[in-house]
């Protein structure tokens, strides 16, 4: 799921990703599409996911001050 978020992927190419990359996440299990798309009814899956958003939205200690659209921080100032 994470996955699918950070890269804003379909469950079934999540499903694919998991297929490609098993080995090197060390994955034991290779879920269905189903069963990712389940997941996000989960409670404590949707609040991981709100408090991952919340820090990945944090600016860098002083590098950005604003966001993007996209949550992504810029600086404010070149040097």
């Amino acid at each position: 799921m994470l996955l699918s978020q950070y890269f804003g992927l379909s469950n079934r190419v999540a499903q694919g990703y998991m297929l490609l990359f098993k080995e090197k996440l060390g994955f034991t299990t290779v879920y269905s599409y189903k069963t990712i798309e389940r997941a996000y009814s989960d409670i404590e899956v949707r609040q991981i996911l709100e408090e991952i958003f919340e820090l990945t939205s944090v600016p860098v200690a002083d590098l950005g001050h604003e966001f993007g659209p996209d949550a992504t921080g810029y600086a404010t100032s070149c040097k």
